[in-house]
């Protein structure tokens, strides 16, 4: 918990997204996942994307917001937190 006169500020975000299915229909993925393949196929993704600075956490919402949307893909996120006293 946060103490009061302390704040947080996050320093890195470390987002990871995996996914390993056999899948229908490569074209329902992003092009950017699959290129111009399409068809039947078993896909794996495993991504990681990291932001370091000092981030509020509102800042970090948005990151969550804004990340790809994978179907059926399992997220992660990994945050280095530091407590500075007011």
């Amino acid at each position: 918990m946060q103490e009061i006169g302390e704040r947080c500020i996050i320093k890195r975000a470390r987002f990871i997204i995996y996914l390993d299915q056999d899948i229908g229909d490569l074209s329902t993925y992003p092009s950017g996942l699959r290129g111009n393949l399409s068809g039947p196929a078993k896909i794996t993704v495993d991504m990681l994307i990291a932001k370091t600075g000092d981030f509020s956490k509102a800042e970090v919402e948005k990151f969550v917001e804004d990340l790809p949307n994978i179907s059926r893909a399992d997220y992660r996120a990994d945050l280095k937190v530091v407590t500075v006293k007011s």
